[in-house]
């Protein structure tokens, strides 16, 4: 009996799926900081009427340690996921004050204190990473 086994051939399957796993836990970790963004319950201030909401609707933002209050959409619309290398992806949440509400500001008085958004949601994307590979790796069989 003769068994052979193509190793490159196999590795590529490999590569080819951790890479589609990879990309997977990406977007799944984007989807997840959007639905924080989105959902509630958000028990912050309520802003009503001037000079903040003059023409808009009231607006219940985050308090601290709760994700941001989706307001205007531009936070959750600033989310996409890019390639960093053959087996690495980026999610990245553009919105120039991105960065302020996932760390807070503290130089400022009084201090902006985190909303957390896309920490908590990569904190769940390493819990389902390994699944998401494996997927991959049963469907290129």
């Amino acid at each position: 009996m003769t068994v052979q086994w193509d190793i490159g051939k196999t590795m590529n399957r490999v590569k080819r799926a951790v890479s589609a796993g990879i990309e997977d836990t990406a977007e799944y970790v984007k989807k997840d900081a959007v639905r924080r963004i989105l959902e509630p319950p958000k028990t912050g201030r309520i802003y009503v009427g001037a000079p903040y909401r003059i023409g808009k609707p009231p607006h219940q933002a985050s308090a601290p340690g709760e994700s941001p209050a989706d307001d205007s959409g531009t936070l959750r619309r600033s989310g996409r996921t890019q390639r960093s290398g053959s087996l690495t992806r980026e999610v990245v949440f553009s919105a120039r004050y991105a960065r302020d509400l996932e760390f807070g500001m503290f130089q400022q008085d009084p201090p902006l204190l985190p909303r957390p958004f896309l920490r908590p949601a990569v904190e769940e994307g390493r819990k389902v990473v390994k699944q998401l590979i494996t997927r991959r790796l049963r469907s290129e069989r």
